[in-house]
């Protein structure tokens, strides 16, 4: 994967749950005591909020020591659309949140019609207007975050989700004796 795509992905993963608030902020603006009903419909964009962080981590965190790592995440930040440009970033952001909010919109059915469209579409902008702010200005220093958050985890053998989905599970056996150390260390409920 080029160094372009890779960062193009990387910032798509950081915006992506600013867009998921943007969507929940907007119906529940819109839509008011309404919103509550719609909760269950939502679990997908939880899912797919976890699943962008665990891809921006598998993508800006790899299997480097601590120097390469700081060297791929210059590179990578030097990469990112729209750096050096805030203006550029802002309106990559902020229309990549306001396509994904009314993208789900669409796909949920257009729930907002039951509400203030008005109000929706006006919160819609306002809150892609901040989340793009903030990713314009703090997107280097949040890159690095998740590098030095991946790598500071990467001895205790956590488990990272990966960038197409499947699970990075490196050596299951002491994964799982890290997190559940009892199971490993006393003999089953049979032999006692």
């Amino acid at each position: 994967m080029s160094g372009r795509v890779r960062s193009a992905i990387v910032l798509c993963a950081l915006t992506l749950p600013f867009g998921v608030g943007v969507h929940l902020l907007a119906e529940l603006v819109g839509l008011g005591e309404g919103a509550a009903a719609l909760a269950p419909r939502h679990l997908y964009l939880a899912a797919l909020a976890l699943f962008s962080v665990g891809a921006g981590m598998a993508l800006v965190g790899g299997g480097r020591d601590r120097y390469a790592q700081r060297f791929h995440v210059a590179r990578l930040i030097a990469s990112l659309p729209g750096t050096g440009d805030r203006t550029r970033a802002f309106a990559y952001t902020f229309g990549w949140q306001l396509a994904f909010f009314w993208l789900t919109q669409w796909l949920e059915g257009e729930p907002l019609r039951g509400g203030d469209v008005v109000l929706g579409s006006v919160t819609a902008l306002l809150a892609s207007a901040i989340g793009a702010l903030v990713l314009a200005l703090f997107t280097p220093q949040i890159v690095r975050f998740v590098a030095e958050l991946v790598t500071s985890l990467r001895p205790q053998r956590l488990v990272l989700p990966c960038a197409l989905g499947r699970l990075a599970i490196a050596n299951f056996p002491s994964a799982t004796a890290f997190l559940m150390p009892t199971l490993w260390s006393r003999p089953p409920p049979i032999f006692a």
